[in-house]
């Protein structure tokens, strides 16, 4: 993992940090109510400030994205603690966005580690929690013109 400062290196390499790391969540999408739009969540006991904006501390898991070769692709299981901002989510019919952001503790206005664009797929939940597969959408790789229903490809449809 690639970070941008010498102090984050410093806890990233220490046996015993003193300074964690705090994941940031930022989730936006044009349908979520004006007071959760964006939604921005912390995994932390107490609400963090970075960059002037309030990020309400929230339990969550998170699987980053790897930094190899293949598609990038994250996971995460969210806390249904709050059924208000469960609601919402599932209240969205198209995907979600989502910025992924790493910062100390000590410097929450410094983003050690930031991924962005990331899209939720395979979405489900329950009681308990909501999860998702974040997806990084590369565009460029799909094919154009789009496919279409023509009578090589579909002959089925062409008598």
């Amino acid at each position: 993992m690639t970070l941008a400062t010498d102090q984050a290196r410093r806890q990233a390499r220490a046996q015993h940090a003193d300074d964690p790391f705090i994941v940031l969540l930022t989730i936006d999408h044009d349908d979520l109510p004006a007071d959760l739009k964006p939604l921005r969540i912390a995994r932390n006991r107490e609400a963090v400030v970075s960059r002037g904006h309030t990020f309400i501390a929230y339990p969550f898991a998170i699987e980053e994205p790897g930094d190899g070769d293949e598609q990038p692709k994250a996971a995460i299981s969210i806390g249904n603690v709050s059924r208000r901002i469960g609601k919402a989510i599932e209240a969205i019919q198209t995907p979600p966005t989502c910025l992924i952001e790493i910062v100390l503790a000590s410097d929450p206005d410094t983003v050690e580690r930031s991924w962005e664009e990331f899209t939720f797929t395979e979405v489900s939940w329950d009681a308990f929690q909501m999860r998702a597969v974040l997806e990084h959408v590369e565009y460029w790789d799909e094919p154009w013109p789009y496919k279409r229903a023509t009578e090589r490809r579909l002959p089925g449809l062409f008598p």
